[in-house]
């Protein structure tokens, strides 16, 4: 594949840490790798490189780290550092991810949203802001933050066969299938590798029941399986599909591909996702939920990504685990918390008044209390996509107050 352009030149870097930077951003792009794991020796060794750690900041956050955690305050401080070296374009990266370091998601996506309006082809800004909207469920904005890019892209380019493929998702996600799927296959015609592309392809045939067309798409002999930072997902899809069938024996089977631990909260949740499904359509997981609620209970970005709350709520509704008093109680101090101080991030406002009161009807949902947690899930609804996520993964909220057996537990 010809290389990618990312529309952002670093300010007087060093050779090594060009190469670096173009290593990270292509697996970051392709979802080949770790692409942190790449930048941080240039990160230390290139007193220049600002963008180093504003990457490894936004990553961060997004992959559900405390506003406190000791690594995202020393990058954001370390940007700060080096801004006088940098480029202006540079320099607004900085500034939007010092706002998302706060946890306010929103806001830090209009900076980045500014960015893209000035300058079109940087395609860093511009997956960024498309995974803050994914992260706060803003479906809209996806959208219109993707135009400017797209309408600046050349035609039949390797970067608008990626533009494409968020497109596809966004379509998609405003429930716009045909779109979605004629941008996600024009996509796959620029570069049959986009994972991301293939990734909104599966969505559009999850929210269509398209069976034969996604278990086409996600036939395990294809490329996807190596792209290491999203094949578990795509397994997950594959696996909804089958469950969605009853193949539930090939469902169960694919739970047992999982890989993960308490670093891979992500993970995690689509296990526990996809052990509730099949559950819900009277499927015998056996002991596979103890293996998920003991990573749960290893798991240190609690309370900080709504979207892992909803989902550790689920393995501990499953289970009957007594972890659940635990989480509950951590939840409601961090809650606390946050309402006591003089400045609340938009993150604290999700958790005030969506987080916790869905997490606390979750774990009810298996008791005696199931009729009092299906209201409260229901009073919710007009909410729920502020825990971020996909329609699709959000489905099992809907899932599991539409399934009977989901009773007193056993």
């Amino acid at each position: 594949m010809p290389a990618l352009h990312y529309g952002l030149r670093l300010s007087a870097s060093q050779a090594s840490t060009s190469t670096a930077w173009r290593e990270a951003l292509d697996g970051f792009f392709l979802l080949l790798a770790d692409p942190i794991s790449v930048i941080g020796d240039a990160i230390e060794s290139d007193h220049l490189f600002a963008m180093g750690p504003v990457f490894r900041a936004a990553y961060s956050v997004l992959s559900g780290a405390p506003t406190t955690s000791p690594q995202l305050v020393a990058d954001v401080a370390l940007a700060q550092r080096r801004r006088g070296n940098v480029s202006e374009q540079e320099q607004r990266h900085i500034d939007a991810v010092a706002v998302l370091a706060g946890h306010n998601f929103t806001a830090a996506a209009a900076l980045w949203d500014s960015i893209i309006r000035d300058h079109p082809d940087d395609l860093l800004a511009v997956r960024i802001a498309h995974d803050i909207y994914l992260h706060v469920g803003n479906d809209a904005a996806k959208l219109v933050s993707l135009t400017p890019a797209v309408e600046a892209a050349s035609a039949s380019s390797q970067e608008l066969g990626l533009l494409k493929g968020m497109l596809a998702f966004a379509y998609e996600e405003l429930g716009r299938y045909d779109e979605a799927e004629r941008e996600g296959r024009e996509a796959l015609a620029i570069n049959d590798g986009d994972i991301w592309a293939v990734h909104a392809l599966s969505h559009v045939f999850e929210m269509q029941g398209r069976s034969a067309d996604s278990l086409l798409l996600l036939d395990p002999t294809e490329r996807w399986t190596r792209h290491d930072l999203l094949a578990n997902h795509l397994w997950w899809h594959r696996a909804i599909r089958l469950t969605a069938d009853r193949r539930l024996d090939e469902a169960i089977a694919i739970t047992d591909r999982f890989e993960f631990d308490e670093s891979m909260a992500f993970t995690l949740c689509d296990y526990s996702s996809l052990l509730w499904r099949i559950e819900a359509q009277g499927g015998d997981v056996g002991d596979r939920w103890n293996r998920a609620v003991s990573t749960w209970d290893k798991v240190a970005a609690r309370h900080t990504n709504a979207f892992l709350d909803l989902h550790a709520a689920l393995a501990l509704a499953a289970t009957a685990s007594p972890s659940a008093i635990a989480w509950q109680r951590s939840l409601s101090e961090r809650v606390d918390l946050a309402s006591a101080a003089a400045q609340q991030s938009e993150n604290d406002d999700i958790f005030r008044e969506v987080a916790k009161p869905l997490v606390d009807a979750v774990l009810g949902l298996r008791t005696a209390d199931r009729a009092k947690s299906i209201e409260r899930i229901k009073a919710l609804e007009p909410a729920l996509h502020r825990i971020g996520g996909s329609r699709a993964q959000r489905q099992v909220v809907d899932l599991s107050i539409e399934t009977p057996h989901f009773g007193v537990q056993k």
